[in-house]
């Protein structure tokens, strides 16, 4: 895959995975709080990710 393509769509789910965290801990309650917690563990995976993307050297343009 091409390595401008990977960062849009990592950039994409960065973006969405903090609006649906920042969204289920307005909503509140036990099961917005759960997937608050999913929507950060994957927002991790996420940076973790991006990063190793950034530091890859089969990707530098």
């Amino acid at each position: 895959m091409d390595r401008d393509v990977m960062l849009f769509t990592r950039w994409i789910r960065l973006v969405a995975l903090v609006a649906a965290a920042a969204f289920m801990l307005f909503t509140g309650g036990t099961l917005g709080y759960v997937f608050a917690v999913v929507c950060v563990a994957f927002l991790g995976l996420t940076v973790w990710q991006l990063l190793k993307l950034y530091r890859d050297d089969r990707y530098r343009t």
